[in-house]
């Protein structure tokens, strides 16, 4: 008989030991969860640490990439500056980034693909 989802991750996350279904159900759980990673392994007394070391296995395995819908936001009040105009990108995994008006839109993307790449 196939184990449930919940069934899997109840067990995963008692487990010292994870293979790639278990793994798999991990972090789809965080990522429906929309936790950062952080508050994610606090909730369920998991180590960051191993969330990160799955996250990159699976990755290399050819698990696609997931991407996120973001939503815009205009400040209530604009700056009078132009120059003073930036925006702050946080990453899943919390860490922030902020870029002032006119950046390099590559150069970001590298960043941000590296920051999420480090473990905690």
């Amino acid at each position: 008989m196939k184990r449930t989802q919940a069934a899997v991750l109840a067990t995963a996350l008692q487990s010292r030991y994870w293979g790639v279904p278990e793994a798999e159900v991990v972090l789809a759980s965080w990522r429906a969860s929309g936790l950062s990673l952080v508050g994610f392994a606090e909730r369920h007394g998991l180590v960051v640490s191993r969330l990160d070391r799955w996250k990159a296995r699976l990755r290399d395995r050819g698990v696609a990439v997931r991407f996120h819908r973001v939503a815009v936001v205009e400040p209530a009040v604009r700056p009078r500056s132009s120059a003073s105009q930036s925006v702050d990108v946080v990453s899943r995994n919390g860490r922030r980034v902020r870029v002032r008006q006119g950046f390099d839109a590559a150069h970001l993307e590298a960043v941000v693909r590296a920051i999420e790449s480090w473990p905690c």
